[in-house]
């Protein structure tokens, strides 16, 4: 049911009152994140949220009021539960008419709102949580109680960590992110990779079943990826080895990346003559287990062209692949090897075709090395749940 915050905006709740419970402050998350988005960061978000929820807290996870081609209420659209609130908050929205200065005058639009809806709030029993630095330099600044979660370094460092020096408390999605902050001399920052939720992968559908109602062909063999195809992701290794592969009784999946991006890659393998690779598209977050199960073979092809991919980048389909039981072939990376280890993947040279064609051959031709890899990597991803992430922050935070 919806109901109003304290300015009136509309809301998204559950319509049960939360009560705070004694010692334990309240969370306002902020983030200038189009709600519900079909991008990976939307997930952590939402299922931080209800993470910190579950754990006894009352949250408060504040976005902007975005136009939004997905329609589906938050809460569905990602599945959980409406244990916190999703406060809306007003910005100019041009992003879809002009995108460069739309996007500035949105961000902008969204930290004015922002501080100003904060500035005679009440700043006793509260934990501000942001991913954005600014607005914890603000907030931090009029004197609430700052999180920053640093999910990458800002090519401007030496402003980027002036901004958030004397925010309490960093939180960040990988050791190679943690590293930096403490290198340029933060005290209290803690590693957190992302997560996953078990209970989303909890099914034993056979994978013929899976294939019948995804439509995939039962009788080839499944490589997939899903995620987004920017350029340092490595999908073009990816699209190499299955032209490597052309005539082996492989489909290549893609799942995932903005429709111009595709439109791209769809004339580059018609150029090859590439035909066995598919690119399906945004799916609904709801159905990438089902996907990631049906596959044979799950790649993490990260290239090194950036310091995002080599050190600062916790992937959520990293935890999302170990969940699935399927094998993983990844790229040899640090930001990856610090998940992953021999035993729960099948590493690679990055931006090395050949070497990613003959471990998908090796992966599907062997199955005991695959079932090994896959059995080891759904043990090891017991320690990456959401809820494990909520309670080590909290316990770093207080």
């Amino acid at each position: 049911m919806a109901c109003a915050d304290f300015a009136g905006n509309e809301i998204y709740f559950s319509g049960k009152k939360i009560m705070e419970q004694e010692n334990k402050r309240k969370i306002i998350y902020i983030s200038n994140v189009r709600m519900p988005t079909e991008k990976a960061h939307g997930i952590q978000m939402i299922k931080m949220s209800e993470a910190f929820s579950a754990l006894g807290r009352e949250l408060i996870f504040v976005v902007p009021r975005r136009r939004n081609r997905i329609k589906e209420d938050p809460f569905s659209y990602y599945g959980v539960k409406k244990i916190f609130r999703i406060v809306e908050v007003p910005v100019i929205d041009l992003i879809n008419i002009l995108p460069w200065i739309g996007y500035w005058l949105e961000t902008i639009s969204f930290i004015f709102v922002v501080f100003f809806k904060f500035l005679f709030a009440s700043r006793k029993n509260t934990i501000i949580y942001t991913r954005e630095y600014f607005v914890a330099f603000l907030l931090n600044l009029i004197g609430f109680f700052t999180v920053y979660e640093a999910h990458r370094i800002l090519l401007k460092k030496r402003l980027f960590f002036f901004l958030v020096r004397r925010v309490p408390f960093i939180i960040t999605n990988s050791d190679g992110t943690a590293e930096e902050f403490i290198k340029n001399g933060f005290k209290r920052v803690l590693a957190c990779p992302n997560g996953v939720d078990l209970a989303e992968f909890d099914f034993n559908t056979p994978k013929g079943e899976l294939r019948k109602f995804l439509d995939l062909p039962i009788d080839k063999k499944i490589v997939m990826y899903t995620g987004n195809l920017y350029d340092w992701k490595g999908t073009d290794t990816l699209i190499k080895s299955a032209e490597k592969l052309s005539g082996e009784n492989i489909m290549f999946v893609f799942i995932g990346g903005t429709d111009e991006d595709i439109k791209i890659k769809r004339a580059e393998i018609k150029k090859l003559g590439v035909k066995n690779v598919v690119f399906l598209g945004h799916k609904n977050r709801k159905e990438i287990p089902r996907y990631l199960k049906s596959a044979d073979c799950l790649i993490l092809p990260n290239s090194p062209i950036s310091e995002e991919s080599i050190k600062y980048t916790s992937p959520v389909k990293l935890a999302e692949y170990m969940a699935s039981g399927i094998p993983i072939i990844s790229s040899n990376l640090p930001s990856l090897r610090a998940i992953l280890s021999e035993k729960s993947a099948f590493f690679v040279p990055p931006d090395d075709f050949e070497a990613l064609k003959e471990a998908i051959l090796e992966i599907l031709a062997d199955e005991a090395l695959s079932s090994g890899i896959a059995e080891n990597a759904l043990s090891e991803v017991k320690k990456y749940t959401w809820q494990k992430r909520a309670e080590k922050i909290l316990e770093f935070i207080g």
